[in-house]
């Protein structure tokens, strides 16, 4: 076993690091049982964890096609992808300002 130094710090530190870390969990601690209990409140109040109240869903849009019922794609402008993504660039112009007029 080596020799204690002379100058050996380590009876100065120990203590003042055992504390400090002390110091530092309880105010973890607390903090955590702090977030903890608003996150809970905010449940029971129909708030979510970030304090926000849930977003609404965006409304889904139809197919522009007149009498179509089935989800609007924006990849093939706007007409849905089971049966009117194959129609010609005239007809989709025309169903697509009908769809505007419609809408006004």
């Amino acid at each position: 076993m080596p020799r204690p130094r002379k100058n050996d710090p380590t009876s100065l530190i120990k203590p003042l690091l055992a504390d400090f870390a002390r110091q530092v969990a309880s105010e973890v601690e607390r903090l955590t049982l702090q977030r903890v209990r608003h996150a809970l409140d905010g449940a029971v109040n129909g708030i979510g964890a970030r304090g926000l109240a849930p977003r609404a869903r965006r409304q889904t849009v139809l197919c522009y096609y007149p009498g179509c019922k089935n989800v609007a794609a924006p990849r093939f402008g706007m007409f849905c992808a089971a049966q009117h993504k194959g129609l010609s660039v005239t007809e989709k112009e025309r169903y697509r300002k009908q769809h505007a007029a419609r809408r006004k």
